[in-house]
């Protein structure tokens, strides 16, 4: 069966069917969509050319297909899609599943050579475990990005070559004596061609350059590889990573004119890198190991890890880092990675570098431990019928830890202070008890308290009592003014030994064994005393307050002040009681309380003054200070020249009468002296001239 050249506008299902036609061509025919609305059957319909049912064996080349949902359906065995152009469609070629309805298959199909833009969904779809070969050049492909690039080969191939002459790549390969390829513009240029010949089951090159180049190979024999453009007269080092690790395989050196051929051994799929780099670098690279997470104590860890690698190479550098965790298969080494779970787990890992050096594995241990432990109480005594223990009440704790184990566990009675536990302790004395408890594990887990209530009805003893006595010099309000000495003695009923405890300052209990010393400030101590019955006492509170430290104090002014009108100013502190009240002396006179209040305004005379200042805390301490100055005018200002010209007015108008007096009295002389007709040069300066009289 052949449709050839045919030009098929409009079908609305599908333009070109192949159907139970075993061989049959559809070659060079235009198929195309051009209703000015969407116009379909079925949901992806209509399709450009289809083959279906049964209809194997079917070639599909030359054809121009556009404005489809589908441009090519491929529904049957064996068929072979070739040089195909296809444009504006949501497929270009759709491969269907195997029996995806009756008469479906998609077996040994062979797909290359398709030109195709304008795709909304996929150039070329593929079934899960797609048997068959396809060879295509995607957009967008870089000398360190191929995976634009889909190359598959079943049965496997005999070659496979890769020829990049600027920005066109072509990839072609030999499949069962057809040589199927296809060739695309790149986004980056070089002239480098690099071919696979012998028994390549699957291929997949990633990164392609004379710089280095690095693809996944499995294959059934030895392949050969055969280059050119590779940098001349240089030795390329070949390294293999696989489940077994990464190790160099193989160097080869390149020829004068950048030609490079070297033979690879039959390979499990592995991931090889042809790198330059150098024969005589022995040294294998040295990786290190950190972790962050939350610190615990004993080396463990309380959180998640991140654990970190960084790998050195003294040469060629490093090629790849690789780990497993807990003895699974290796990875490659490329960020940070997270370990999560609670246990202890062990994290190998090492590195090669590009001459293929592998350096020896690491281990390393990672104990996470991120659950608290678990505690529960047993008791155990006689009960009375309403529930009550009639006798001393023995108590058992058991803790657990899944992960890293219990480090201690600790209780208490009554809120009194935190004892370790290690073995079963009696609890006595009428009354209900409290009974608090708590477990840490090793890696510093704290289990949040839990709590049980012990009823005792039916003792013969009281609980211990404990005497305090605080020594130290009294100052006021409750507050020593020297170190204290606390004694703490207890005496217990039921004869039995006992201990005490005491807490100062919410801090950890201590057993008491000697009076102890409490230095200055306000402090809570807390005491409780057992004895060896289990007679618990309730703890017992009180506050002490030492303050050994007087209040400082300072004021102002100090100097000539020309105003009689002044503010008289102090500050004190005292960090200990805090200021109780101020009293002031004027000029050696009585002492007045003034409270809090911190300054004095009042008119001054002029002359020395003191102000003595006396500041007394709440414990009684006490400091003063004296504040002296002298009141005295100073020169007077614009307005103090005003004020005076009442009193020196006069004054001047009587210097002022007096001169012109004088001065009348000369002059009157003169003109007498001139009537005469004398005159005395020397007692009438030239300047008064006598024309003036």
């Amino acid at each position: 069966m052949v449709a050839m050249r045919n030009t098929v506008v409009n079908a609305t299902a599908g333009g070109i069917i192949s159907e139970s036609s075993v061989g049959t061509i559809v070659g060079w025919n235009l198929v195309y969509m051009d209703y000015p609305g969407s116009k379909s059957v079925a949901t992806d319909y209509p399709r450009g050319i289809e083959t279906e049912w049964f209809s194997n064996g079917t070639l599909v080349v030359g054809n121009v297909i556009h404005t489809f949902h589908w441009g090519i359906q491929v529904g049957s065995d064996m068929g072979v899609i070739a040089s195909n152009t296809i444009t504006d469609v949501d497929y270009a070629i759709y491969v269907l599943d195997n029996a995806a309805w009756p008469g479906i298959s998609t077996a040994a199909e062979t797909i290359y050579d398709t030109t195709y833009s304008t795709v909304a969904i996929t150039p070329i779809r593929l079934p899960t475990g797609f048997q068959g070969t396809v060879v295509d050049l995607g957009p967008g492909i870089t000398k360190t990005d191929l995976t634009p690039v889909t190359f598959v080969t079943s049965p496997a191939a005999t070659s496979a070559t890769f020829a990049w002459s600027g920005s066109s790549l072509n990839l072609s390969a030999t499949v069962g004596g057809l040589v199927v390829f296809d060739t695309a513009n790149t986004a980056a240029s070089q002239n480098l061609q690099a071919s696979w010949t012998g028994s390549v089951a699957n291929l997949d090159v990633t990164s392609l350059s004379a710089a280095g180049v690095s693809f996944l190979l499995q294959s059934a024999a030895a392949v050969v590889f055969d280059g050119s453009g590779f940098t001349p007269s240089t030795t390329y080092n070949v390294t293999r990573t696989n489940t077994g690790g990464t190790s160099r395989i193989l160097s080869a050196q390149s020829t004068p004119v950048g030609g490079l051929t070297f033979t690879i051994p039959t390979s499990t799929p592995s991931t090889y890198t042809v790198s330059p780099g150098s024969t005589s670098d022995i040294t294998p690279p040295v990786t290190t190991y950190s972790a962050s997470g939350s610190s615990g104590a004993n080396s463990w860890y309380t959180s998640s890890v991140t654990v970190t690698l960084t790998a050195t190479d003294d040469s060629s550098g490093i090629a790849a880092i690789h780990f497993r965790t807990d003895s699974g298969a290796w990875q490659s080494y490329a960020s940070p990675f997270t370990v999560s779970s609670d246990g202890s787990h062990g994290i190998d890992y090492y590195s090669t570098d590009s001459s293929g050096n592998n350096e020896a594995p690491r281990t390393v241990a990672v104990k996470i431990d991120s659950t608290a432990p678990s505690s529960s109480v047993a008791l155990a005594g006689t009960q009375a019928a309403d529930g009550s223990y009639i006798s001393s009440v023995d108590v058992t704790l058991t803790s657990t830890d899944a992960t890293s184990g219990i480090q201690s566990s600790e209780y208490r009675v009554d809120g009194g202070a935190w004892r370790s536990y290690a073995s079963a302790f009696p609890v006595s004395g009428n009354g209900t008890h409290t009974l608090e408890y708590h477990a840490t594990d090793v890696a510093s887990n704290v289990e949040t308290a839990k709590s049980s209530v012990v009823r005792i009805s039916g003792s013969s003893f009281g609980p211990p009592v404990t005497v305090l006595q605080v020594t130290g010099s009294a100052g006021t309000n409750g507050w020593y003014v020297s170190l204290v000495n606390v004694t703490l003695t207890a005496s217990s009923p039921s004869g039995t030994a006992i201990f005490t405890m005491y807490s100062v300052d919410g801090a950890g209990w201590t057993q008491y064994a000697q009076k102890f010393i409490l230095p200055e400030g306000r402090h809570a101590l807390d005491y409780q005393s057992w004895d060896t019955a289990g007679f618990v006492e309730p703890k017992a509170s009180t506050s002490i307050d030492v303050d050994l430290t007087p209040p400082t104090l300072g004021g102002s002014p100090s100097g000539v002040q020309t105003s009689p009108d002044l503010t008289i100013s102090w500050t004190g502190s005292d960090t200990a009681s805090g200021i109780a009240r101020y009293e002031v002396s004027i000029d050696g006179g009585p002492t007045q309380s003034v409270g809090t209040t911190t300054s004095l305004s009042r008119r001054w005379s002029d002359g020395d003054h003191t102000v003595r200042v006396t500041a007394y805390d709440a414990a009684g301490n006490q400091d003063a200070t004296v504040i002296s100055f002298r009141v005295s005018p100073g020169s007077p200002g614009v307005f103090g020249v005003f004020q005076t010209l009442p009193l020196v007015l006069p004054a001047i108008a009587l210097c002022l009468l007096l001169f012109a007096i004088a001065f009348w009295r000369r002059r009157l002389r003169r003109h007498e002296d001139e009537a005469r007709g004398y005159v005395d040069p020397d007692e009438y300066p030239e300047e008064y001239d006598a024309s003036d009289l």
